[in-house]
């Protein structure tokens, strides 16, 4: 970072406003890439010749929005990208898509097994029916933000792990022709299990979102279930409320 310009007190703008507006512009223009670890207080402090409490405070409002996170310990860093899918009908794939967003997918496992009570449940299927597992590991700036598992039933989609498969909504409408309607998804935070810390990449505890979402086509027949685990940072969902 460039020798950076002290703030000025007489401007309308707190102090603290001015800097978070500084850094922000610093995030947004790629001076701090995600991943990156800000400089500390102290530094901030020094370098824009403001009060710690005056930085505390425009690292808080940053903090608050989402461009930055706090690893206890070590400070802020920049946060990844989040998925904010904003109540569209839209997989990890289309997601990243839409956001102009590289992103890289580890392949975990793929394999037929039969359905337990809780897949056969939200798939509506007889228990023990075969079901296609696929599960992923994504990734964005080599950073894992999420385990993505993939349940469709066997007898619909027979020869689905042939297929060189990213998106699997467009493997579905492409292949298949599949019109796909809607879905219902709930959201949870949770604790992950030392399983899912291992493949985040992440010390325990960690927070993360677990989304569970069941598809449907225009038949309004269940062809889809897929759970998703997010870390917590790197989920962010938009909802527009209107008053009645």
């Amino acid at each position: 970072m460039s020798k950076a310009k002290r703030l000025d007190a007489a401007k309308e703008a707190a102090l603290h406003q001015q800097l978070y507006l500084i850094l922000r512009e610093c995030i947004k223009s790629g001076v701090f890439v995600p991943g990156q670890r800000l400089p500390s207080e102290r530094h901030l402090a020094a370098e824009y010749g403001v009060s710690r409490t005056t930085v505390q405070r425009a690292l808080r409002w940053l903090s608050d929005e989402g461009s930055i996170y706090s690893r206890p310990g070590s400070g802020y860093y920049v946060a990844l990208p989040t998925n904010d899918p904003r109540l569209h009908l839209v997989d990890f794939p289309e997601q990243m898509q839409a956001d102009n967003l590289s992103y890289v997918t580890r392949v975990l496992e793929q394999r037929v097994i039969s359905a337990d009570f809780m897949i056969s449940q939200n798939l509506n299927l007889p228990q023990g029916e075969q079901i296609i597992l696929i599960q992923n590991l994504r990734l964005v700036y080599d950073t894992p933000i999420c385990i993505e598992t993939n349940y469709l039933p066997l007898a619909l989609f027979p020869d689905f792990l042939d297929l060189e498969v990213e998106s699997v909504h467009k493997a579905l409408e492409e292949h298949y022709g599949v019109r796909l309607s809607q879905g219902t998804q709930t959201v949870h935070a949770l604790l992950a299990t030392p399983e899912e810390c291992e493949l985040l990449q992440a010390s325990s505890p960690l927070a993360v979102l677990v989304i569970r979402r069941r598809t449907l086509d225009w038949h309004q027949k269940v062809i889809l279930y897929s759970v998703s685990v997010f870390k917590g940072e790197h989920y962010r969902l938009r909802m527009t409320l209107r008053r009645n």
